[in-house]
């Protein structure tokens, strides 16, 4: 197949991918570019073919976890189960145009930056794969949408291999499988699993025998439906929706503060871990209250939502056909799973609810920059992943990643975070490199860089995260290189703050300073009001948090 061009590829069709399509589309009119996602849909996280387990939903307010640029109105309940949100992606898609640019099917082996035979800008020569064949796509820009939660954990578990039924990880949901009025065994005790949990129960499952290696904080959660008047109202009035957003917004944002180890965190700490343990007390039954309440800081796990008006996990407990046991599954036989304490369970089918590898980014994709070093081997000689503004790494030229190190909120929507990392790249390379086509490439400096993560991994020590749990967040070196610091406020106000003077840039023309007066007399000026405002913001947060 012969070799093709494009201005931008974007790796991944998830919710970063559709942001990143959308800003280059509809907001600057460039029309040039592909979208490249593995899967056969849109969505990623939330696409037909992934996390289509039972239960599957999401924990922030809908109108909260949806696209700024794309408001819905006809949520049917403040948490929105999967398929909802799999149709909310796809009309996405469909009503900005967006379609004719995705690529499905087709995954991204390497891409490589070259200024070999490059006619007149260096440009990445991207190697794809799909059902016909390997062929390469040069482009100008490349950016990762790839989510930090699209490689499950590999299924490790002794004699798993000698298991004569089903197995499968939750993200990978075997949908030919009836698992009703089977012996059903699930590993791990996380959020997919106390979704799982309750809609097999109550949809005919024979039994669940459940494996938990240590205890969660569970946190109740009333997920009521939205009535059509009130949808009728998020249509039709002004700025109702527009508010009710900002309001789940602050909710989950101003709860950032417990996240710390300050002093001045210590009594909302305090007061979330108190809201915790009352609910699992007044929850699950009485026998097995010590084995639920866990001994870890509130927030260094992610919490679990359990639901207080359906989906409730902790309520089914005292359910005879649901046997928790609080300890590590640890080996199979040919019928059934053994924990750590010697427990032995039989089971149909075992369901994996153990994760996915957040701290390994964009693997197996191979990224090779400057000089042909690769990504992987940039970070692991720096402990880590990491990326100045959670999106440039220097080195690798003309290229972002959308959700990169760092960047993860651990209480807030992660549409929001992609939104603030496409504003600032469309800042930083598209605008300058196809709207004003005033320079060629754009690398950020290495010292800027080992400053940000300098900065970054410092304040990630005050952090709940690094009190002492067994958590996804921590790489092999001991290093947080998923989490942001701060609140989502506080993260936006970081990126508007950071300018192209931390980039090195070349082939700039006679208007890059020209373009770079006018940013600064239409941006920054904005910029300033913004800052202070998410300021005021910010600070209302961590002075009146909703507990």
């Amino acid at each position: 197949m012969a070799t093709k061009h494009t201005k931008v590829l974007i790796i991944g069709a998830g919710a970063s991918g559709i942001i990143a399509a959308d800003s280059l589309k509809v907001r600057l009119g460039v029309d040039d570019f592909v979208v490249v996602e593995k899967t056969r849909a849109v969505g990623g996280t939330w696409s037909e073919e992934i996390n289509n387990y039972p239960g599957c939903g999401v924990d922030i307010p809908s109108h909260f976890y949806s696209f700024s640029f794309n408001p819905n109105p006809a949520w049917s309940h403040t948490y929105c189960r999967h398929d909802e949100l799999a149709a909310y992606m796809n009309s996405t898609v469909d009503k900005f145009g967006l379609r004719p640019h995705f690529r499905l099917g087709t995954e991204v082996v390497s891409a490589t930056w070259t200024t070999k035979d490059a006619a007149v800008n260096p440009f990445w020569r991207v190697v794809v794969r799909d059902a016909s064949g390997t062929y390469t796509i040069h482009a100008d820009i490349v950016v990762s949408a790839v989510g930090i939660l699209s490689t499950p954990k590999e299924l490790a578990l002794e004699g798993l291999e000698s298991f004569q039924g089903r197995y499968w990880h939750s993200a990978q949901w075997d949908t030919s499988y009836d698992w009703r009025g089977k012996h059903i065994a699930v590993v791990g005790n996380g959020c997919s699993a106390t979704q799982i949990i309750p809609d097999m129960l109550a949809d005919g499952v024979g039994s669940i025998t459940q494996f938990g290696r240590s205890s969660q904080w569970y946190m109740p959660r009333e997920d009521p439906a939205i009535p059509a008047w009130q949808q009728w109202c998020y249509a039709n009035i002004p700025l109702y929706l527009t508010l009710t957003r900002f309001w789940h917004y602050y909710k989950v944002d101003a709860e950032s503060i417990t996240l710390e180890t300050s002093a001045r965190a210590k009594p909302w700490v305090d007061k979330l871990a108190a809201k915790g343990i009352a609910h699992i007390k007044a929850t699950a039954p009485p026998q097995l209250v010590d084995d639920l309440i866990p001994d870890s800081v509130v927030g260094c796990k992610r919490r679990v939502m359990d639901g207080t008006n359906k989906g409730s996990y902790l309520a089914p407990l005292s359910n005879p056909r649901l046997t928790l046991v609080p300890s590590r599954a640890v080996k199979a036989d040919a019928t059934g799973i053994i924990a750590a304490s010697g427990t032995r369970a039989d089971a149909d089918a075992v369901v994996f609810c153990t994760g996915y590898t957040p701290t390994e980014y964009l693997v197996p994709v191979e990224i090779r920059g400057v000089g042909g070093r690769t990504l992987e081997d940039v970070w692991d000689a720096d402990e880590g992943a990491h990326a100045f503004a959670t999106t440039s790494v220097s080195g690798f030229p003309n290229f972002a990643l959308v959700f990169g190190p760092n960047s993860l909120p651990s209480n807030n929507s992660c549409i929001f975070k992609a939104e603030c990392g496409i504003e600032y790249i469309e800042r930083v390379l598209f605008r300058p490199l196809l709207v004003e086509r005033s320079a060629q490439v754009i690398d950020v400096r290495r010292e800027a860089e080992v400053r940000w993560t300098a900065h970054i991994r410092h304040r990630l020590t005050r952090m709940v995260w690094s009190s002492g749990c067994a958590n996804w967040y921590l790489n092999k070196w001991g290093h947080n290189t998923t989490n942001f610091p701060a609140s989502g406020m506080e993260y936006r106000r970081m990126l508007v703050s950071t300018t192209l003077a931390d980039y090195d840039v070349q082939g700039k023309n006679a208007w890059w300073g020209v373009y770079r007066a006018l940013d600064w007399v239409t941006y920054w000026p904005w910029a300033v009001v913004l800052n202070l405002l998410l300021l005021l913001v910010d600070a209302a947060e961590k002075r009146f948090p909703l507990l």
